[in-house]
């Protein structure tokens, strides 16, 4: 596993922030928000911050083959 962050505005507190990514090889496993818990924040389904990479997202890569 590994992480990463991404940043942006936050409508719950107002103003810009950042999230932690934790990855599972290619699929988010885990999301920590510098505001709160992601479970219970009220804007989560509509938070762009959060949407971008939601718990479940898998990046997909483009292919090798050729």
């Amino acid at each position: 596993m590994y992480s990463s962050g991404d940043i942006g505005y936050c409508p719950y507190v107002g103003h810009t922030g950042s999230i932690e990514l934790t990855w599972d090889n290619d699929t988010v496993v885990s999301v920590k928000c510098g505001f709160g818990d992601h479970k219970t924040c009220g804007f989560s389904n509509e938070c762009e911050l959060y949407q971008r990479r939601p718990v479940g997202f898998v990046q997909a890569y483009p292919s090798e083959k050729n």
